[in-house]
């Protein structure tokens, strides 16, 4: 028989979602974690230990893919072992506001905490007149005209439509600061999704017998097929992808140790820095990861985390089992804008996920939560520390 749930039930269960999903603001977790300890202590817990534990794997196995030990979820077993229970109730038809008649807890909010917001659609444009626009507060609409062409600004994306038959380049660079993103429509329909601390500078309309585009930072290709005009991104110190319509994301960041182009679909060259000698490029094929060292060379990651790769561009933050905290601090320091600064080794390595609307602090109090690591905050600089365990 299915019961009709209450509104507290509908918001209970809603909130115990959302708080294994990792999406519950720290009042949110502070009162279902006062909630269940008050509801374990005088009710029971309604399951015996092998239900509950088979319960706990069930919803570890739907939340996180399979990984091996050493690694730390973000999420901890008391988390799931919370939200498990009260979903079990409200399953259940039972509603512990009702049974014990007691108020809902109240929960405070801590006063004079340091905390940064999270990054957001702010770019500037520097057109071929070398005139800057900030995009974050113009205006939706046409936006200025190069030659012939006209770019145009809706709700975080910059389009370019038409084409100067004079032949004339017109260059255009789009620049996101720290704490920025921004979406690009280029003339021939491409799409590009540039991430925190990036740039592309690119011709305003292609008039030639390719179509080039230069690169740094992070950006997601989605390039629109065109045989007769190949599509070429030149990365920093001359090395770059060829392709003729496909989809990839490449990691060019100058403080990672390697860039890095992964292929979701089509095909395309990785080409080693200033070279097209044998052996100095490489054909990528979907699913697969080159890796292009300080030197040139470039090797192949033929199983790449394709979701873990494009996690930035679906506003999320997924930490990897083989990431370390170096490159995730180098994530966070990029998206919330600040510096971070190491006062131990952090040797653990740590997996999970996040969105990436939360504060930074709901991101450290959650890294914190796997006993690895813990965070002291000084102005705009994050001070990573070892956990005394």
């Amino acid at each position: 028989m299915f019961m009709a749930r209450s509104r507290s039930e509908k918001m209970l269960a809603s909130l115990a979602q959302k708080y294994v999903q990792g999406k519950a603001t720290a009042a949110e977790k502070a009162f279902l974690e006062k909630y269940y300890g008050s509801f374990e202590k005088e009710q029971g817990f309604p399951l015996a230990p092998s239900e509950e534990a088979a319960l706990e794997q069930e919803m570890l196995e739907l939340t996180w893919k399979k990984a091996e030990p050493p690694v730390i979820r973000i999420y901890q077993r008391s988390w799931f072992r919370i939200a498990a229970s009260v979903v079990l109730l409200l399953a259940a038809g039972i509603s512990y506001l009702i049974i014990s008649r007691q108020p809902l807890p109240v929960v405070v909010a801590p006063a004079n905490v340091i905390d940064f917001a999270p990054g957001g659609d702010k770019a500037f444009l520097t057109l071929s007149d070398g005139t800057t626009i900030l995009l974050d507060s113009a205006v939706n609409g046409n936006l200025v005209r190069e030659g012939d062409v006209v770019v145009q600004k809706m709700d975080g994306q910059l389009s370019y439509a038409g084409e100067d038959p004079s032949g004339e380049v017109h260059y255009n660079t789009i620049t996101t600061p720290k704490g920025g993103k921004y979406q690009l429509i280029l003339a021939d329909g491409s799409k590009v999704w540039l991430n925190a601390s990036s740039s592309l500078r690119y011709p305003a309309a292609f008039t030639g017998k390719d179509r080039v585009v230069e690169l740094t930072g992070e950006a997601y290709f989605e390039v629109k097929t065109d045989r007769a005009r190949p599509f070429r991104v030149v990365l920093p110190g001359g090395g770059g992808v060829e392709v003729l319509g496909t989809h990839f994301n490449i990691n060019s960041y100058s403080d990672e140790p390697t860039v890095n182009t992964t292929l979701f679909e089509g095909k395309v060259r990785v080409v080693a820095a200033s070279s097209r000698e044998p052996g100095r490029y490489q054909v990528l094929l979907p699913g697969q990861q080159a890796r292009q060292g300080p030197a040139g060379q470039i090797s192949i990651n033929n199983n790449a985390d394709l979701e873990q790769v494009i996690a930035w561009k679906n506003g999320k933050f997924l930490f990897g089992d083989s990431m370390d905290m170096e490159e995730i601090m180098r994530q966070l320091a990029r998206w919330y804008d600040v510096e971070v600064e190491f006062h131990a080794k952090i040797t653990e390595f740590i997996g999970g996920s996040i969105s990436r609307d939360v504060n930074a602090s709901q991101v450290f109090h959650m890294l914190e939560e796997t006993g690895a690591v813990k965070f002291k905050i000084e102005g705009r600089k994050v001070i990573v520390m070892a956990h005394n365990k």
